[in-house]
């Protein structure tokens, strides 16, 4: 299972089953939460079983969370200074990472990787070093995973069902699922994704192409919770050791992917299909 969020803000109207349809692929999830809000309202026909539509009030904890954080450090404006605004996109991939703790789930970013080196001068020592020191255990792998050859109508609906409907389908998840475990080596895991991803795309090579995505895993340690966050202020740290030591609990890594040229891809696909079919 992964989480999604999606803001429309400053973009044209777009196809959400086709970043749904897009998103089960690469991501290899049998199911999505995506994460919409009463200004970014989400419409879709997808069954309960592929989604589920998560509200704002959901995720709150894990936001106020990390929005204290950097209120400890920072000027109780900087959500809406403009010369923080880098700072709000780092905010929100940690609310990301931490949420997945929660929930036991991973990550889908739709947004660029944060530069943790632009925001060296608007954070304070302290804060800036644990961030980075957190990120920089990141492993990140390139891959080139199964993606839909053009973008996803109601003519196409049918055939991209009985895709992740399949048996193959099922085994690319579970391939995904091993990047998880932490009893299985991580390149192992890469390798039996390659493979599974090569399956499922050469099984269905009319409607499906590979296209290159960054697969990252974050490990959570005990030695890691205490010695990155144990020099956070400690109410804030009180609360994210505990979220992530209960996700010790799980023996998992935290799956991030990086998603951030999916809208991109899917209007190109627009365009270039709707030329083509005129």
């Amino acid at each position: 299972m992964a989480n999604i969020s999606i803001h429309k803000e400053k973009r044209e109207p777009i196809n959400v089953n086709s970043i749904i349809y897009s998103t089960l692929l690469q991501c290899g999830a049998s199911h999505i939460n995506i994460h919409d809000t009463p200004k970014n309202r989400i419409v879709t026909d997808f069954p309960s079983t592929k989604i589920s539509l998560i509200n704002e009030t959901s995720s709150k904890t894990k936001e106020s969370i990390i929005s204290n954080l950097f209120l400890h450090y920072l000027p109780k404006d900087y959500s809406s200074n403009e010369k923080y605004k880098k700072i709000k996109n780092l905010e929100f991939y940690l609310e990301n990472i931490l949420f997945a703790a929660q929930t036991n789930t991973s990550v889908i970013n739709m947004f660029n990787f944060p530069n943790i080196n632009q925001c060296k001068e608007l954070l304070p020592a302290e804060l800036y070093y644990t961030i980075s020191n957190l990120l920089s255990l990141i492993e990140t792998s390139p891959q080139k995973l199964p993606f839909p050859k053009q973008e996803i109508d109601s003519t196409h609906i049918k055939n991209f069902e009985t895709i992740i409907e399949s048996n193959l389908f099922t085994s690319y998840c579970e391939s995904h699922i091993e990047l998880e475990s932490k009893s299985i080596e991580y390149n192992t895991a890469i390798d039996n994704l390659k493979l599974k991803s090569k399956n499922l795309y050469y099984n269905n090579i009319d409607s499906l192409r590979l296209k290159r995505m960054a697969v990252s895993v974050l490990p959570i340690t005990e030695k890691i919770i205490g010695t990155i966050f144990g020099k956070i202020p400690g109410a804030v740290s009180k609360f994210i050791t505990k979220i992530l030591i209960e996700y010790l609990k799980s023996e998992k890594r935290i799956v991030i992917y990086q998603l951030d040229g999916l809208f991109e891809t899917i209007v190109k696909d627009s365009i270039a299909y709707n030329i083509s079919k005129k």
